[in-house]
Formats: structure tokens, C-alpha cells, sequence
């Protein structure tokens, strides 16, 4: 039997492919066109590199989130020794202000006009007994200091440089301020061992230095008014919530590093420049 010109082997393989695809065991090539499978790659091929986009981008953003509070701390703080200024940055917390007149605390007696209890004076004397700490020459190059106009420790004291906590100043300044308001009952303290002028002008120096920490650290935060009982117009509510950071951290750390057991009246220049106009600028 002669063969049909119509059937040629390559009719017959198609017969066979048709065959197999019905059974299912086709190979991809002979079921796909070669576009549909390169589409399919490249679609695998893009939501793999997006996969990995979204874990990249998650990944990043959670480690940001996990260290704002700390770098937020340390970009807008000051130079200070880095382990204080980890321990402060790492203390955030919220307090809420007591912001009420009658309102009273270890720093406060309730009101009164009777001198400031005993317990009050001793809670403010510890900002008294608080001394200076060691700093290095790049500490004081930080700050923007010449080293060689800073006092140093002698070397029986450990050397280096000599620093102060900013924020116990501070405290020591509101402490003379404080103390002030009660006229002739602190008139013994040592704070008013100066004649008028010297008191006078200790007083104004902590009056400002205050001033401008409350300007540098201007705080956004927002009281409101209540009526008060026989009081005949909108009272302010001055209990505020607070985000601070922990001062018992940076008193802790002060005194755990002060130099103890040194009169600073008593150390001498050691070869330290004299710094011109200094009590004039």
C-alpha cells in the first residue's frame, strides 16, 4: 500500500504529541510556547526580587525603630563622656510634672511661712557635696576648650582634666536662688559669705544660666485650664506629662566618678595659661 503524501512523519509526530498531552506526560517545551515559559520566568524571577526588596526594606526599618530613642538622645544632646551619655540616652522615660500649688515633695514642704523644713535643706545639700570628675584632653577638645587653659588634676588626684556635671550646676544655681527667697534664715551660708556686690552678682549669674537652659530645652508641652472652686476665672493645670530622663542615673554616675577628698581653692596653676578677660566676657 502506497503511502499518503499527507501523513509525513512530521504529521505523525504531532499525532504523537497530541496523544501524550491527553495522557498528561508531554514534556513543557512540546505543551508551551517558548514566550510562555520565558514570561513565567521573569514573573518568577520579579516577585523573588521583590520578596527580597520587602525583607531589605522591613529589615531596615525595624532597626531604625529599634534605635530611635538612643540616637535621637545622642544627636540632640551636647558633648558628654560617652558612658553618661549612654546611661542618660538609655532613661527615657514619662513623669508626670506635680504642677498643683499645694503640692509638696522631698524638694518642697507644702506652703507655708515658716522656713523650708530641715529634711528639705538636706535633700538640696546633696548638690553641694558633689565634686568634679576626670576628663581627657579630647574631652575638653570636644567641648571646644583649649587644653591649655583647662585646669588639670595633679597626678596624685589621677591627671587629666577637671569637669563638672552641667546639669548639678544647675541645681546648685536654683539651690542659691532658693535660699535667697528666705532672706536672713540662710543668712550664714556659706553662699553669703560675700559682701552685697559678690552675692548680687552670683545670684544674677544663676538667675540667667537658668534662663538660658529653659530656652536651650524649650519645652513644647501643653497645660490646661479647670475651674477651681472659689477661685471666679479658669485655673491652669500645670500636672503635666513629661518625657525625661532619669536624673537618679546621672547623679549615681557623678558621684560614683567625683574626685573626693580635694579643695579645688587649693591645687595650684601647674603651667595652666591664664585665661584673659575671663570674669569680664
Amino acid at each position: 500500500m502506497s503511502k499518503n503524501p499527507l501523513l509525513s512523519d512530521d504529521s505523525s509526530d504531532l499525532e504523537d504529541d497530541i496523544s501524550l498531552s491527553r495522557g498528561g506526560y508531554a514534556s513543557p517545551p512540546s505543551i508551551w510556547p517558548q514566550r510562555v515559559l520565558r514570561l513565567l520566568q521573569w514573573t518568577e524571577h520579579l516577585l523573588l526580587g521583590t520578596a527580597i526588596c520587602i525583607i531589605v526594606v522591613l529589615s531596615a526599618t525595624w532597626g531604625r525603630q529599634s534605635r530611635t530613642d538612643a540616637q535621637c538622645g545622642r544627636q540632640l544632646s551636647a558633648f558628654s563622656l560617652p558612658k553618661l551619655l549612654d546611661l542618660a540616652v538609655g532613661s527615657y522615660h514619662d513623669h508626670h510634672f506635680q504642677g498643683s500649688l499645694l503640692a509638696s515633695n522631698e524638694y518642697k514642704d507644702p506652703p507655708s511661712l515658716s522656713p523650708p523644713s530641715k529634711a528639705v535643706d538636706e535633700t538640696w545639700e546633696i548638690f553641694k557635696t558633689i565634686g568634679a570628675i576626670h576628663i581627657t584632653e579630647d574631652d575638653v577638645r570636644a567641648l571646644g576648650k583649649d587644653p591649655r587653659k583647662t585646669v588639670r588634676w595633679p597626678e596624685k588626684y589621677g591627671g587629666g582634666y577637671i569637669g563638672f556635671v552641667e546639669s548639678l550646676h544647675m541645681l546648685h544655681c536654683l539651690d542659691f536662688v532658693r535660699k535667697m527667697t528666705w532672706g536672713e534664715h540662710y543668712a550664714g551660708d556659706k553662699y553669703f559669705q560675700e559682701d552685697a556686690f559678690g552675692v548680687r552678682r552670683h545670684a544674677d549669674h544663676c538667675i540667667d544660666i537658668i534662663r538660658q537652659a529653659l530656652m536651650c530645652n524649650a519645652d513644647v508641652g501643653i497645660f490646661t485650664y479647670v475651674w477651681v472652686e472659689g477661685y471666679p476665672k479658669p485655673f491652669p493645670d500645670f500636672d503635666v506629662q513629661h518625657k525625661c530622663r532619669s536624673f537618679d542615673v546621672v547623679l549615681d554616675w557623678a558621684k560614683t566618678n567625683q574626685v573626693s577628698d580635694v579643695v579645688l581653692a587649693d591645687l595650684d596653676r601647674n603651667g595652666t595659661e591664664v585665661r584673659e578677660g575671663f570674669l569680664r566676657s
